[in-house]
């Protein structure tokens, strides 16, 4: 894959950037601008390189359909106009050094579908494309495998330092410590399973956990288990699998073998915060994606508590997910890791998989 920094002469050319700009939105308000902060870094070198940018992305989940919360955001960092939408705009009214965003691209079927005749009207429009959006590559959608058909097309400057920084996981320093914690069954216990077949110590909590409780013959309760059912019969015999020492709910903490049918785990313990600690200070290399606790419903002092102890050690640290990033973010400890990740299922999919669909687009 080839750098922005390759293309030795960007002044007036037109570049379509795909943006990483899928925010949590409240009332119209962003509520954690960590993704747009990253994507502010390639519109910069690009507005000074004296590009013409056309910037386009998505949003969803709690950001409802329209970019204008994105728009009002960049534009007290950095010189942008509202585009509106794609189809249409006279792109010979942008000017050197101008950025114009445009509404979410997933207003065309096209996108979603990853329509040829979408991808090829999108690269109509400019001369050069830049993914900056690592946290949307695994989606085979027009703007991230189609455009780059059509177009010479580069990294942006975050999506470079996912690929690098990411890559560690692959060949990580020794004694390497994975941490996988939430409730995505289907995209993290293969990651996990896969980890502890290539001898890396892992770590599984949150409601990954229950799926392992529930192999072992313990009683989970109420707790969140997925509707497939998981095979971690051998995994339980893997002395590479780290599972909480205790957990909690409301009202109660216990060891898993004390664990009634009438409970529900909301979250890790102190025990298992205490053996994390441990674990982490003895380690070189410390992956962590997924929170520990219900985060959203208020389970999240054992998950800050694990957001220091990752923050404070000397091992490399890399973290991502969303949850994650949003407790990183509440307790301003961005700078104190490693690497922190804009990606949450990307990430997973990259440490699976060892590639992205966005990757080999680029290839």
């Amino acid at each position: 894959m080839k750098s922005l920094s390759t293309i030795s002469d960007l002044r007036g050319a037109r570049v379509l950037v795909r943006g990483s700009l899928n925010v949590p939105v409240v009332q119209d308000e962003i509520v954690d601008s960590f993704r747009l902060d990253t994507t502010l870094k390639t519109l910069k070198y690009l507005h000074k390189q004296g590009a013409r940018v056309l910037l386009i992305g998505h949003i969803a989940d709690s950001g409802g359909d329209t970019l204008m919360p994105v728009y009002n955001y960049l534009k007290q960092h950095i010189a942008i106009q509202w585009g509106g939408d794609i189809d249409g705009y006279d792109m010979d009214l942008i000017e050197e050094g101008q950025i114009v965003l445009f509404e979410n691209i997933r207003h065309h079927k096209g996108e979603t579908e990853n329509e040829d005749m979408f991808a090829q009207k999108l690269a109509s429009y400019a001369e050069y494309y830049v993914n900056d959006a690592f946290a949307v590559s695994h989606r085979r959608h027009a703007s991230i495998v189609g455009v780059p058909k059509y177009l010479p097309s580069v990294m942006g400057l975050q999506f470079e330092r996912e690929h690098k920084e990411l890559s560690r996981a692959f060949t990580p320093a020794q004694p390497a410590l994975f941490i996988f914690g939430g409730v995505k069954f289907e995209t993290k216990i293969p990651v996990a399973q896969k980890m502890l077949t290539r001898g890396e110590t892992v770590f599984v909590g949150g409601a990954l956990a229950n799926v392992f409780f529930k192999a072992q013959g313990h009683h989970v309760g109420g707790s969140i288990l997925p509707r497939k059912l998981y095979d971690v019969k051998n995994d339980l015999t893997n002395p590479q699998l780290l599972l909480p020492q205790d957990v909690c709910g409301k009202g109660f903490c216990k060891i898993p073998e004390e664990l009634h049918d009438t409970d529900v785990i909301r979250d890790a313990g102190p025990q298992t915060i205490e053996f994390l600690r441990e674990k982490v200070n003895q380690s070189a290399f410390v992956l962590w994606n997924g929170p520990l606790g219900d985060y959203e419903h208020g389970f999240y002092e054992h998950n800050e508590k694990l957001a220091h102890i990752i923050a404070e050690c000397d091992a490399i640290s890399i973290v991502g997910g969303g949850d994650t990033i949003a407790s990183i973010g509440k307790l301003g400890l961005e700078d104190k890791f490693t690497f922190v990740s804009t990606a949450g299922g990307a990430m997973l999919a990259y440490l699976a998989d060892e590639t992205l669909p966005g990757i080999e687009a680029l290839r």
